[in-house]
């Protein structure tokens, strides 16, 4: 695991500066298909190392969630937020002006919360998080960005609107979401560090590579995906070694080769220039499923929870907002 070892290496020096190590409450959200720890310090999922706590599927609708299961909180607990602009405020926190805060304790935690809340009624499972950058300089407010988390008890996905609101003129402005999935991690036929075989697009359900990346596990047969039909500017990707440049994934990198390796996948969103006191909201989903036999190499088989979505495409998307 040389090159995951060398990234969290770079980037704890950094989290010294700016963060607590572990998340102090978090709140989790249980359906019938998935069970989620939505981390109150970071606005990811997760909840720092915290066995459990992380994303739970349980294929057969039951409720019941296994610690095995979960795709989150094994090895390095990576889900990752990014808010990346040109403005040299961005690039008094950060060297690359990448402004993120990571589940993962030893990554950097720029964004301060604000608000969180528990939205929950009836059978819909709902969150909001709501966070702060300030200039660590001059402490000046330059942006908030708020994650609302919604899924029904019989989803298998759980849709997140991301809200970006500019404090001051931002230009060149992205953002991206990215997650290490190992949910083959406790695995005990197929457990590896090479624990997910990485694809971006679906051609058997007709979604192109731009809107869905998708990690299996070869031995669970349990699928995560990044899913969006945003109308903002949006691409995926897959990387490793591991890298939170929203450029990379808007040009639609992809180191895996389709083959079984410790990726990261994500998805990016390209807003451009978001002047004060504007508004920008997206949606993509974490879509979770299984596929029905091991996937033989970098074959693409019918996943469940691929197919869900084209019964949500376009369904309560909020693109842009104006101020």
């Amino acid at each position: 695991m040389p090159n995951k070892r060398l990234f969290l290496a770079v980037t704890v020096t950094l989290s010294v500066l700016y963060t607590d190590m572990v998340a102090a409450a978090p709140l989790t959200l249980s359906g019938n298909f998935i069970s989620v720890a939505i981390n109150d310090e970071t606005g990811t999922l997760g909840s720092g190392n915290e066995t459990g706590l992380g994303l739970k599927f349980d294929r057969t609708g039951s409720g019941n969630f296994s610690n095995d299961d979960d795709f989150i909180s094994p090895d390095i607990p990576y889900d990752n937020i990014v808010v990346s602009a040109s403005n040299p405020s961005f690039f008094t926190s950060d060297p690359n002006g990448r402004i993120s805060n990571n589940n993962a304790p030893g990554f950097p935690r720029l964004i301060f919360t604000d608000s969180f809340s528990d939205l929950s009624t009836g059978s819909t499972n709902s969150a909001q998080w709501t966070g702060i950058y300030a200039d660590f300089d001059t402490n000046q407010e330059i942006f908030s960005i708020t994650n609302l988390y919604s899924f029904d008890d019989n989803d298998q996905r759980i849709r997140v609107t991301t809200t970006i609101t500019a404090l001051t003129d931002l230009t060149d402005l992205t953002f991206l979401r990215s997650v290490d999935p190992d949910q083959d991690e406790n695995d005990p036929v197929s457990f590896t560090d090479n624990n997910t075989i990485n694809v971006r697009g679906s051609a058997a359900e007709g979604i192109a590579a731009n809107d869905i990346v998708t990690a299996t596990g070869p031995g669970t047969g349990l699928t995560l995906s990044l899913f969006s039909d945003s109308e903002v500017a949006h691409n995926t990707g897959i990387t490793f070694p591991w890298s939170d440049d929203p450029n990379l994934y808007l040009n639609g990198v992809d180191q895996s080769n389709g083959e079984s390796s410790d990726s990261l996948i994500g998805i990016a969103f390209d807003i451009g220039t978001l002047n004060q006191n504007q508004t920008i909201s997206f949606t993509y989903d974490f879509a979770l499923g299984t596929v029905t036999v091991p996937v033989p190499g970098a074959a693409w088989l019918f996943v469940t929870g691929i197919a869900g979505l084209f019964f949500k495409r376009g369904k309560n998307r909020i693109d842009t907002i104006p101020a």
